[in-house]
């Protein structure tokens, strides 16, 4: 469940508490976790890297019509390509990239910022509401979208802009897109896992003896 990679996400991260922001396929979930494993609040909007690769595709084919026929790499692409803009005017436009999609080639420009210019048109101000039920003023973001290029800091640019405490801080731990595997680990290792949390072979094979 979400809560529960909340709560590893935070261990990953090496807070107590903090808000988790986890960026899913086609999901992006805010949770405030406190006291390691308790969740205060969580709220979600449904938009996650699914829909950034389909934001790119839609405004290529605006100058590539043909490309909606084809096995077109969206997800690779926006991956490899796509960044968070800090500043949209201050970018430039004869930025290109070209990519080759069978034997033609195609240019990527403003589409490789602006793909993913909805994320941070909803995120934000749910971010936001929850950092005010947060003791800390700490974020923890993951999933492989939270991997883009400046993505942390445009985040962060759009936090102060709505007033957000400039005490705030963003974790963007390496590997980020397994960062509820990594929490798992942390977990798994300390020294009341077992006891509170876990199932020794022992109990499991009393219990579920009858069991097929």
């Amino acid at each position: 469940s979400s809560g529960i990679n909340a709560e590893y996400g935070a261990q990953a991260a090496g807070l107590n508490s903090g808000v988790v922001v986890q960026f899913g396929h086609g999901i992006t979930v805010i949770d405030v976790v406190t006291g390691g494993n308790t969740i205060i609040h969580s709220s979600s909007v449904g938009m996650g890297a699914h829909d950034v690769s389909q934001n790119l595709l839609s405004l290529l084919t605006q100058r590539y019509p043909d490309l909606s026929d084809t096995n077109f790499p969206t997800r690779k692409i926006m991956e490899r390509d796509c960044f968070a803009s800090l500043q949209l005017d201050l970018v430039p436009t004869s930025t290109e990239y070209s990519t080759p999609i069978n034997s033609s080639t195609i240019t990527l420009k403003r589409e490789r910022y602006l793909a993913v210019e909805p994320i941070f048109q909803k995120v934000p101000g749910l971010i936001a509401e929850a950092l005010k039920l947060c003791p800390e003023m700490d974020i923890v973001i993951c999933g492989g979208l939270s991997n883009l290029h400046n993505f942390n800091y445009r985040l962060l640019n759009e936090l102060y802009r709505l007033n957000v405490p400039k005490t705030v801080r963003i974790f963007c731990p390496p590997n980020r897109e397994y960062i509820a595997w990594l929490g798992a680990s942390v977990i798994y290792f300390q020294d009341d896992f077992e006891g509170e949390q876990g199932l020794s072979l022992n109990d499991y094979q009393a219990n579920h003896s009858g069991s097929s």
